[in-house]
């Protein structure tokens, strides 16, 4: 089972391609589901216009087997179709996937809502949904439709939340979520079957295979339809996930996928929930077959982990450029596209990943047992929908009313941080870097750093009184005094905001990003006023050790805060994070995993745990957890054990973890502990290295 790539310019021929790629499952009886976001595929559920070239054997086939169904947002000229945003996780999803599947349900409610996740404020607004949903779960008050969310949201109380969220974003959240319950857009929600795969992959004949047509041209609002791609992918990854199959069982047809993978740094909700899909998919049995004419706007790695590629004709240069960007994202020679100017309409060059130009395949398509044409209108589409049909769509029902169990695991990623750590825990990280207090007595780095500002904030006062003395006296100007008044009054407010401001907020962050510059000059002040003491151009009448011992002190601090940072930034390469660059690069060879298999890969991960935590020896040991991640494709015939995740999941998974065990520079301090010791085993590994290199040239002289 591959994924599958066309493209071509318009009258190529490419969805003529994608239709008859869709005949010829629905023949093997392989379901298939099409996102038909301009009308003309609807047209699947057409006998073809007549023509000598038909094929009337199996047109006849065709009719026996299979069963069109057309199904229409809003509209009820097909199958009135709705989306089930509150649709909750299925309680089969082992512990380890059901932290992802509920960040699904967060994630697609954002995004209706109409929050940008890339941006920080709005990730803290999903963080916050993730939290008030498991909650109402909990409490058997899951939102049935938006303007129960408003009701739920009008209700709350502020208080449990502002850990995540301040009383004013959870009063626009509810003025949106209000929006959306009336309207057109309210229909999107409410009207209709809710979608449904398992509705969609069972035929309502026996030995016919089912075609289901998903009609979006009804929706006029390109967000509509954006919200109704990414609710079907959260729909379809959920039912995946408790559906594994080795064989085909679903394909996925998206035509003009431009707009939905574009390229760049836009993130529509449906380029991560596609991306997913094509990384995930066929491992479970379900394929997708994604089409464009316009390689250019299309996410080049992305469409290029479909691993077969139909190439019709493209005569444009830039055009033909970005094929061969796809070309060899997928591995495979790109010279291949040298040949497309010419094709004439239906005509195809097959490849696959990895293949040479010599094993490509150029052939002509046949022709279509359906219909192909212009987009049909809502009107055309009601007489290709019959009653029977209708009334079998009406039995499937909204059940999100059943009391669902919230796993151990889910809840616990929900619980506020007030919760987890007590009545510090809003102490995230210093307000002013270095310039920290005393509210964390658990951290002995905290503790000596408190102090140290306590001392400095003493010495910078009793260094202005004595200035204000000298200055009084004429001996010396008013810029020092008066630069030492600022200084020290500076100190004090950074110590005070790190007291009142104890959470994450955007005022608080904002400050931070300023605070080096604050840090550094009071560090710059303490040399000033010890080189002032040293040379006696300045009586400070016995400042002298307060001055030395803040100087030592907080030069040290700055300079391990500096080391730390460096070494924390050669984590961050090419734009990319570690996450990012991992996801990047890994092309993985899919595998299945026995038993025995994973019993061997938790060994070896509890024997770096042990190192690890012998190592780490000064923290609480149930703060050091061994996970197990898996970057590329592997497919578990068992259950996955706890600690075991796939790489995206991990991800998911982390974004929900709230409990503070250490301060910032506590971790700082662990990173560098852990980077000494493996410096060692570098040095050693590269003397090895070099030894190998030496021994292979060597022999070749």
């Amino acid at each position: 089972l591959r994924h599958v790539s066309i493209l071509g310019n318009t009258g190529s021929g490419k969805t003529v391609m994608a239709k008859i790629i869709l005949e010829e499952c629905i023949l093997a009886g392989i379901p298939a589901i099409v996102i038909d976001v301009q009308g003309d595929l609807a047209r699947l559920a057409m006998d073809p216009e007549p023509s000598e070239n038909l094929d009337k054997a199996k047109i006849k086939i065709w009719k026996k087997k299979s069963e069109v169904r057309i199904w229409t947002p809003t509209e009820d000229a097909g199958l009135p179709v709705s989306l089930d945003p509150f649709r909750l996780p299925s309680p089969e999803l082992e512990e380890n996937e059901a932290i992802p599947a509920w960040d699904r349900l967060a994630s697609g409610i954002v995004g209706i809502l109409g929050y940008d996740l890339t941006k920080p404020k709005d990730s803290k607004i999903k963080s916050f949904l993730y939290r008030l949903l498991i909650n109402s779960a909990e409490n058997n008050n899951v939102p049935k439709d938006f303007g129960h969310l408003g009701t739920i949201l009008g209700d709350l109380d502020p208080e449990n939340y502002d850990d995540l969220v301040d009383p004013n974003t959870i009063k626009e959240l509810e003025r949106r979520a209000n929006s959306l319950d009336s309207g057109v857009q309210n229909r999107l929600y409410t009207y209709g079957s809710p979608l449904n795969i398992p509705m969609m992959t069972k035929s309502r004949t026996k030995n016919k295979t089912p075609l289901n047509i998903l009609y979006l041209n009804s929706l006029s609002d390109e967000s509509m339809k954006m919200a109704f791609i990414q609710q079907f992918c959260r729909e379809l990854y959920d039912w995946m996930l408790t559906n594994p199959s080795q064989k085909p069982q679903l394909v996925v047809f998206l035509d003009e996928a431009a707009p939905y993978i574009p390229s760049g740094a836009r993130m529509p909700p449906t380029k991560s929930a596609i991306r997913q899909h094509l990384q995930q998919g066929r491992k479970f049995g379900v394929c997708w077959i994604l089409a464009s004419q316009s390689p250019k706007q299309l996410d080049y790695q992305i469409f290029g982990q479909t691993n077969t590629l139909f190439l019709g004709r493209f005569q444009a240069t830039q055009d033909k450029n970005e094929v061969r960007k796809i070309l060899k994202e997928m591995n495979t020679n790109e010279s291949i596209s040298d040949d497309i100017s010419g094709f004439n309409p239906g005509e195809f060059i097959l490849t696959k990943s990895g293949q040479e130009s010599g094993e490509t395949q150029r052939f002509k398509s046949r022709w279509l047992l359906t219909s192909h044409g212009s987009p049909l209108t809502t009107q055309e589409l009601h007489p290709l929908t019959d009653d029977s049909t209708r009334k079998w769509a009406n039995t499937f029902s909204n059940k999100n009313n059943v009391k669902v169990k919230v796993a151990k695991s889910v809840s616990k990623s929900a619980e506020s941080t007030k919760k987890s750590v007590g009545k510090n825990s809003s102490v995230k990280s210093d307000t002013l870097g270095g310039f920290t207090h005393f509210a964390d007595k658990s951290d002995p780095m905290h503790v000596m750093m408190g102090a140290t500002n306590a001392i400095t904030s003493l010495t910078l006062i009793y260094c202005s009184f004595i200035l204000g003395e000298e200055w009084n006296k004429g001996e010396i100007s008013q810029i020092p005094f008066t630069i030492s008044i600022l200084v020290s009054v500076l100190m004090i407010f950074g110590i005070l905001m790190g007291l009142f401001l104890k959470n994450e907020s955007d005022l608080s962050v904002k400050i931070r990003k300023k605070a080096r510059i604050l840090e550094a000059l009071v560090l710059l002040w303490i040399w000033i006023l010890w080189y002032f003491d040293f040379s006696s151009n300045i009586d400070l009448h016995g400042a002298s050790y307060p001055i030395v011992i803040s100087q030592t002190l907080l030069t040290a601090f700055f300079g391990i805060e500096i080391a730390h940072r460096v070494q924390l930034g050669k984590l961050q390469y090419e734009g990319e994070n570690l996450t990012e660059k991992i996801q990047s690069s890994v092309t993985g060879l899919p595998m299945i995993l026995t038993q025995a298999e994973i019993i061997k890969l938790e060994l070896t991960s509890n024997q770096i745990f042990d190192k690890f935590r012998d190592l780490l020896d000064f923290l609480p040991s149930h703060t050091v957890k061994p996970i197990v991640i898996f970057t590329g494709s592997a497919i578990f015939k068992t259950g996955k054990p706890r600690g075991v995740f796939r790489l995206e999941d991990f991800v998911a998974y982390l974004t929900h973890q709230f409990e503070d065990v250490m301060s910032v520079n506590r971790l700082q301090f662990c990173v560098g502990r852990l980077e000494w010791a493996r410096k060692a085993l570098t040095e050693q590994t590269d003397v090895e290295h070099i030894e190998s290199l030496r021994q292979r040239h060597e022999s070749k002289d």
